[in-house]
């Protein structure tokens, strides 16, 4: 056992050891309180390859290895459609909640999406409202993915008439690793044009548009991080 696993572990006991002498302690804090490690897959595997090449000090939103629908920042993932498009993830809960499966990208889950045809508009995604004024902090964003075209939204709470600011990738037979700068960010141009302002993203999400053909899209380890302009 290396010196920085096993002051992860003693680190752990000496919570688990609050916790025990206090009472009404709230999830979500827990969970808020867990980013500190920001730069750290939640598997805790010393498996090489495993873990991204993200810059010191990145926000990990999710790397899915806990297996749950939740994100590493206290909220949870979900889908959306028009009411016609069909969407899930390709394990879902038994509300349709997104959960993970395993993946084939050195790591044991990421999230797969599954979408028919679309008619109008599906999507997925997570809030991150709780780490909002963290988030602040960065430039870009960070992710894997395999699979089909997509957009990704960085949503932020200016925006009244869903254009939100997006940036759309081609699709990719192979997991591929990409950085989105928010400078690179654009509104679709049909709404209200407003300033991008990094404190007040509400939430991640990808939406897949009208006459989108039916598809699927895998993403895994979700940053935030800071790069050079």
């Amino acid at each position: 056992m290396n010196l920085t696993k096993w002051m992860a572990l003693t680190s752990v006991a000496l919570f688990a050891l609050g916790l025990a002498a206090c009472d009404g302690v709230n999830k979500y804090e827990v969970e808020v309180v867990e980013l500190e490690n920001t730069n750290s897959s939640s598997s805790g595997s010393d498996e090489p390859g495993d873990k991204p090449d993200v810059p010191d000090g990145s926000l990990l939103l999710d790397d899915f290895e806990d297996g749950d629908h939740g994100n590493q920042v206290g909220d949870w993932w979900f889908v959306y459609t028009d009411g016609t498009t069909e969407i899930a993830s390709d394990n879902p809960g038994s509300e349709g909640e997104p959960f993970p499966s395993a993946t084939d990208n050195g790591s044991n889950y990421a999230l797969t999406i599954k979408y028919g045809e679309v008619s109008s508009y599906a999507g997925w995604g997570t809030n991150v409202t709780p780490v909002a004024d963290k988030i602040a902090g960065y430039n870009a964003v960070q992710y894997k993915y395999k699979g089909a075209d997509h957009c990704l939204r960085v949503e932020i709470s200016d925006v009244a008439d869903y254009d939100h600011y997006k940036y759309c990738q081609g699709k990719s037979a192979e997991w591929k690793t990409v950085t989105v700068k928010f400078k690179d960010l654009a509104q679709g141009g049909w709404g209200s044009p407003v300033e991008f302002n990094p404190a007040h993203v509400e939430k991640i999400s990808y939406q897949q548009e009208a006459g989108t053909p039916a598809g699927s899209v895998s993403i895994d380890d979700f940053y935030f991080i800071k790069v050079a302009e």
